[in-house]
């Protein structure tokens, strides 16, 4: 097959969603098909090849504002697309990223060329879009709501005037809020999970009996991922008389939250306790993994959230609330799963302390349902399922 792939996202920013791209082209390698993949680049690069894929950037300015910078990367792209269509003789379309640019291609060019279309949705906004928080200031808090009422309209209109094949999430959370928001048939939205990179590791059984507990969460700082919550949730452990050791790592997305739990954590003397670090390199982050007793994910939204997919991959226990992918890592974990609020969540911490042996051996279980390669080869099946449709036509 002639694949062309796309995405809005810079090859280089971390995120989630930047990984799923990223394996998306390691895998998709490995397969015979022939991809061409566009992507925005903010310095000159010039088209090249890498085995069976074209790179084919797209120069931006990054000097201009984001939905700015992503007008115009769009109207490059379909300038250019029908002699990319043409030239490499292109069967299917993939937007592999980009919420925001889902209804810019030119549908009426890939039909003119009987191009079958994909997108990929993580999650739909006004989800994992909050600028404020629940305590915030109250004009801000309010102002930031009717905010996301008007993006929760934007994306109800694109989701239903888009013309792709078949809508592509990650998991079944994402899948039932999308159906919400389409008016056409649900048929065409496929559920392929994401995977993980990491070797399993057992940690050879953590015992917790008098020694200091370690907690772990790693996230972008931002209201969505509610790390003032853990703060909260680690006053009640400490009035608890609960020896532990929190950490929380992640870059700083949303510097008045950031600024919110730092003074939160000052004001109640939980500096010993727990501890921000937002900036970290991927050494780091493997040992505070290897290292935690437990992992909290206490997310208000989430996609997927692929950092609760490498605790499990540590055999750490997971507790975390029922979003993303999150519920199904608790059970193969055996975490508990919570609702947001300092208390469950605290008295989740303490249930698993009471345990004797709080890691198990998940790997079969987490090796089946979370392989790249068997995911990128369920999404080339769909791809082939399509055309195949197309010829018993």
């Amino acid at each position: 097959m002639n694949i062309l792939l796309l995405t809005d996202n810079l090859l280089g920013v971390i995120g989630g969603t930047n990984d799923y791209v990223k394996n998306i082209l390691k895998y998709i390698q490995n397969t015979d098909n022939n991809i061409v993949f566009i992507y925005p680049s903010t310095i000159d690069k010039s088209l090249h090849r890498t085995d069976n894929i074209i790179y084919y950037p797209i120069k931006i300015d990054s000097s201009l504002k984001y939905r700015d910078m992503l007008d115009i990367y769009m109207h490059i792209i379909n300038t250019k697309l029908e002699q990319i269509l043409s030239e490499y003789n292109i069967e299917i379309f993939h937007l592999l990223s980009g919420f925001l640019i889902i209804d810019k291609i030119d549908f009426n060019m890939l039909e003119k060329y009987n191009i079958k279309s994909f997108v990929t949705i993580h999650n739909i906004p006004p989800k994992e879009c909050s600028k404020s928080w629940y305590g915030d200031n109250l004009f801000l808090f309010s102002f930031d709501q009717m905010r996301k009422v008007f993006i929760n309209l934007r994306s109800y209109y694109i989701l239903n005037k888009c013309r792709y094949t078949a809508f592509i999430v990650n998991s079944d959370y994402v899948a039932e809020i999308l159906n919400k928001y389409r008016k056409k048939s649900i048929e065409n939205t496929y559920i392929i999970k994401l995977g993980t990179n990491k070797q399993y590791h057992n940690n050879y059984c953590k015992y917790i009996q008098n020694n200091k507990i370690h907690i772990l969460t790693v996230g972008g700082i931002v209201p969505h991922k509610n790390q003032l919550l853990i703060a909260k949730a680690g006053k009640l452990l400490k009035m608890r008389g609960i020896n532990y050791e929190w950490k929380i790592i992640g870059p700083i997305r949303n510097y008045r939250y950031y600024n919110r739990v730092i003074n939160y954590i000052k004001e109640n003397n939980l500096d010993q306790n727990i501890t921000l670090v937002t900036k970290a390199d991927d050494l780091y982050i493997d040992q505070s993994y290897q290292s935690a007793n437990i992992y909290v994910q206490p997310s208000k939204e989430e996609g997927f959230c692929i950092a609760a997919l490498d605790a499990a991959m540590y055999g750490i226990p997971i507790i975390g609330t029922d979003v993303g992918e999150i519920a199904n890592l608790v059970n193969m974990t055996n975490g508990i799963l919570v609702k947001t609020n300092e208390e469950d969540i605290a008295k989740a911490v303490e249930k698993i302390i009471k345990r004797a042996n709080i890691n198990g051996d998940y790997k079969n279980a987490l090796s089946r349902e979370y392989s790249w390669q068997t995911n990128v080869n369920n999404l080339i099946r769909l791809y082939q399922n399509s055309l195949s449709e197309t010829t018993d036509k």
